[in-house]
């Protein structure tokens, strides 16, 4: 393979790397999003318990849809992490074709300014 295609393989592989990158930072984003939410909900007690709220059970209602909300931000964040899993694999995979052809243009370089040292 000649230097010219190698380089060119590492401009390929460099921008899907960084795609996947990308990928997973929106992925990260989210999960830090649904994880403050569950943090704001849950630091929320009931202090709409006061005895109006009481007397025409709203507190309990709050409660209620405060709970039905957390159990949906929860599967929401599991599926997240979920994505970021596999999200993480396919990073893994793409850094290690990246590192692999950046090895092989470093070598090519290297060659090449031994031949033409040679010379």
């Amino acid at each position: 393979m000649t230097a010219d295609r190698i380089r060119q393989l590492g401009a390929v592989t460099e921008a899907l790397y960084m795609d996947e990158h990308r990928r997973i930072q929106e992925i990260l984003t989210r999960e830090a999003a649904l994880q403050a939410s569950i943090s704001r909900l849950r630091a929320q007690s009931s202090h709409y318990g006061d005895r109006q709220m009481q007397a025409i059970g709203a507190d309990l209602a709050w409660e209620a849809w405060r709970d039905r909300s957390l159990r949906d931000l929860g599967m929401e964040l599991a599926q997240v992490r979920a994505q970021k899993l596999a999200a993480l694999d396919r990073l893994r995979g793409a850094f290690g074709r990246n590192e692999a052809v950046r090895q092989l243009i470093e070598r090519a370089m290297a060659e090449q300014k031994r031949l033409r040292s040679r010379r």
